[in-house]
């Protein structure tokens, strides 16, 4: 059984600034190339909004990443985020 102490949530968000960082793109090209508004990129890099398919496939698109990826470090995010506050 896992304790607390070995379970880790990952926040997408900052997978996605790593990317950026990796990729050397200003914030503002990120937004372009998602076709996202700046509200909405600012809600996704600051993780208040959930990765759906469509944004999995437009990182998919900007980083190369597949869309599983992306699904599942968000599916993982939130089962872990959720077990570390039982």
């Amino acid at each position: 059984m896992k304790s607390n102490h070995d379970i880790s949530a990952i926040p997408p968000e900052t997978v996605i600034w790593e990317q950026i960082r990796m990729h050397n793109m200003k914030k503002e090209e990120f937004t372009d190339r998602m076709f996202l508004s700046k509200e909405n990129a600012d809600s996704l890099l600051n993780g208040k909004m959930k990765l759906t398919y469509d944004i999995a496939l437009r990182l998919k698109h900007v980083f190369g990443n597949s869309t599983d990826f992306w699904l599942n470090l968000e599916s993982a995010y939130r089962k872990n985020k959720s077990e570390l506050f039982k």
